[in-house]
């Protein structure tokens, strides 16, 4: 999101910088191209697998980023926060708001398996009370963040994470076996493919003909992989690796399968109804927005093996209209969330700049 909202204000007139977590992330090239649009990109802190080394560069980043904002007269700072109990996050506002300087939040992510302690907690009720705006990805984010803090957030809006595919209805599969995708980084803590695999594992799944690919790129390639083999699943389970041309993905998978524990609101799942495909997922926070069970998808409504086996069966039984449930989920997503969400925001960062 905020890649293309600092792209929007740029382009807008506004001088930008964008300061990255870890020197690493300077090659991805979504910010060698906010380099390339005039916008100036450091990184706070060098990369390293240490966790010593990791905490000791978290600091220094810290000390980095109070540099940068000490080096210049700012109108606003906009920070994205990875998920609302990370205490780094916190500190990264805190030292905004220490200096005086007026910001806005982005949280991406809440947990309701990571509370914060008290002290922590402390420090995120002043951050969001003193906070210009603050922007969550799903209203379900937004309610579990205001009943955890027992503050009212008048200062705060939602916003989907901005989507490349608006407007690209495509065509239902030619294949007529089932095709399942999920698209997510692989990260069982929070993404739950295991759970997925162990599911399909039952006879009953392994007597049917169907085809699962997993997409992506995280910290459980290995275990997925020796996970597929062990349950003896190779013959219809695939790891294809990061995808780059998702559209052409979606041209060969009827629907997306998303078992996460934890989430905001996924991409995948908006991704996925733009492209007029049903999703069968997990009912945590933004997802139900999205995903109407047995309408716009299926819902597993509890983050266990039986719940998800049920949402799997039921879709299967039904899988002869997934592609009127994808159209349906196409018009969903069409009618709650606007083409260019980051438009949106920029106009309203641009009121609170006049």
């Amino acid at each position: 999101m905020w890649h293309r909202l600092a792209l929007i204000l740029s382009q807008g007139g506004h001088e930008v910088h964008a300061s990255l977590s870890e020197s690493s992330h300077l090659s991805h090239p979504k910010f060698t191209e906010l380099s390339q649009n005039g916008i100036r990109v450091t990184a706070r802190a060098h990369s390293t697998t240490s966790r010593q080394l990791a905490k000791l560069t978290r600091r220094f980043g810290i000390f980095r980023f109070q540099r940068l904002l000490g080096s210049g007269d700012w109108d606003l700072v906009v920070v994205t926060l990875g998920a609302f109990h990370r205490e780094v996050d916190a500190h990264l506002v805190s030292t905004v708001r220490d200096l005086g300087l007026p910001y806005v939040q982005i949280l991406q992510q809440f947990s309701p398996y990571c509370y914060p302690g008290d002290v922590l907690r402390e420090r995120l009720k002043k951050n969001y009370r003193e906070a210009r705006l603050n922007i969550f990805v799903s209203n379900a984010s937004r309610r579990e963040v205001r009943n955890f803090l027992s503050l009212d957030l008048e200062n705060a809006m939602v916003a989907y994470n901005p989507c490349q595919h608006t407007g690209q209805l495509m065509e239902w599969p030619q294949a007529q076996m089932p095709v399942f995708a999920c698209v997510g980084r692989i990260d069982f803590s929070h993404k739950g493919q295991d759970i997925l695999l162990d599911v399909l594992s039952s006879d009953k799944w392994k007597r049917r003909e169907w085809r699962l690919n997993f997409f992506g790129k995280g910290t459980n390639e290995v275990a997925l992989r020796e996970r597929i083999d062990f349950l003896k699943l190779s013959d219809k389970v695939k790891y294809m690796g990061q995808i780059e041309d998702v559209a052409a993905m979606w041209r060969e998978h009827h629907c997306l399968v998303l078992p996460s524990r934890i989430e905001g609101t996924p991409l995948s799942i908006i991704e996925a109804a733009h492209f007029g495909r049903p999703c069968i997922a997990t009912a945590v926070s933004g997802t139900p927005e999205i995903v109407v069970d047995n309408e716009t998808g299926f819902l597993a409504n509890a983050l266990e093996e039986r719940a998800l086996d049920d949402a799997l069966e039921r879709s299967w039984q039904a899988r002869d209209k997934w592609q009127s449930v994808g159209l349906t989920a196409n018009s969903k997503i069409r009618g709650i969330m606007p083409q260019d969400p980051c438009i949106v925001l920029s106009d309203r960062i641009n009121s609170m700049l006049r």
